[in-house]
């Protein structure tokens, strides 16, 4: 079996390269960037980041909709 070759959508390159983001926070995430015209390809991180994101972001639309109610 073959692997995917992921492509830039916005140059078509093939030159993609994981970044690793740094965040204090969101330090376990990686970036796949297009060497040649910079765009962010894919956004990879731990399933338990993003649990916690989905949960913080939850909060804040809960508190908002609270305070504006």
């Amino acid at each position: 079996m073959g692997h995917t070759v992921e492509t830039c959508r916005s140059c078509g390159s093939q030159q993609l390269q994981w970044e690793k983001d740094n965040g204090w926070l969101t330090g376990s995430v990686r970036y796949l960037r297009c060497q040649r015209c910079l765009d962010c390809v894919r956004v990879s991180g731990p399933p338990l980041l993003w649990i916690f994101l989905t949960l913080a972001a939850a909060a804040a639309v809960w508190g908002w909709w609270t305070v504006t109610r």
